[in-house]
Formats: C-alpha cells, structure tokens, sequence
C-alpha cells in the first residue's frame, strides 16, 4: 500500500469535510440531525482492508481520528480512539469476509460509523454538559452512516485504484 496516497487523501477529505460536506451545500437536514459523511472513516476503513499489519491499522485509524477531532474542535482523542477501535475491529474481523465487493464495502461502512458516531457523541454532550441524549446520538450516528454508506464504494474505489499496488481492494491488495 501507497502511504502518501493515503496520506494525500486524508489530506483531501479533511477539506472537503470542513468546507463541501457542510450544512447548506452537501450536508443536509434529516429530522433533527445534519447528514455529513465521514470520509476520513472511510479512509480507516479502507486502511483495515488493505493493510497488511496490524499495527499499522491502529495507528493510521488513530492518526485519522486525530486529524478529525482537530477539524472539528472538539476534545482530542476522542474520534481518534474510535476510530482506532472501529479499524482494529475491521481488521480483525475481515478474513471471513469478500469486501472486494461494494454491497459488503457499504455495509461494513455503515456498521463502522453506527459504532464510532453515537458513542462520540455521548461523550462530547456529556463533556460539554448538553441536554442532548441518547435519542439525538442515535439519530445522527444512522443518518450519517447511510450517508457515508451511499459514498463509501466510490471513495474506496478511488482509494484502491490510487494506493493499492494491484489497484483493486481484495484479499491480497498490498
């Protein structure tokens, strides 16, 4: 695997995530909550598919989390140890798996920021007092992982073809 691509990428998509993805152009308004896809999660996931180690894995998902909590302002950490967590737990679970296919890309995508948003979530409303509970947790966690499901095909597609050494996102990628 291509590290400055990836590293290029996230680069890109922090971009893109504080300028593009924001309410009022591509960011809209379900409910209560304000889709945003998580591109750099994406990016995690797909360093959990293609890395070989996995060292590597934890400390690419941890620094990606890191760029995150630094964009959005928040306590540092936070989306850093979840994202770690989420990519480690890919990593892991990823030989019984065919995701070189994107139905699976999405899904695992979808399960992947279902598991790190709401947690996040919680701990910023609680750190930061807020009245906000599990309920809008829960909501913005399912309405960002649909959205960043709906995108993350193309953009591990893109990934593949640019930082893998075969070009595909396989068993063997390298």
């Amino acid at each position: 695997m291509r590290w400055y691509v990836i590293a290029i990428f996230a680069y890109v998509f922090a971009a893109l995530e504080s300028s593009v993805f924001t309410p009022g152009l591509l960011a809209f308004k379900i409910f209560r909550a304000a889709a945003q896809p998580d591109l750099l999660l994406v990016t995690a996931v797909f360093v959990a598919l293609a890395a070989e180690r996995w060292e590597d894995v934890f400390i690419a998902g941890w620094c990606l989390g890191l760029v995150a909590d630094l964009l959005s302002g928040t306590r540092l950490g936070v989306t850093a140890t979840g994202l770690a967590l989420a990519a480690s737990g890919i990593y892991a679970l990823r030989s019984g798996l065919e995701y070189g296919h994107p139905l699976v890309q999405a899904v695992l995508v979808f399960v992947a920021v279902l598991a790190v948003r709401p947690v996040q979530q919680l701990i910023l409303y609680h750190l930061s007092g807020s009245d906000n509970g599990l309920g809008l947790a829960l909501e913005q966690g399912a309405v960002d992982a649909a959205y960043t499901a709906l995108v993350a095909p193309v953009v591990l597609w893109l990934l593949a073809k640019t930082a893998c050494r075969r070009g595909t996102l396989s068993a063997r990628t390298g």
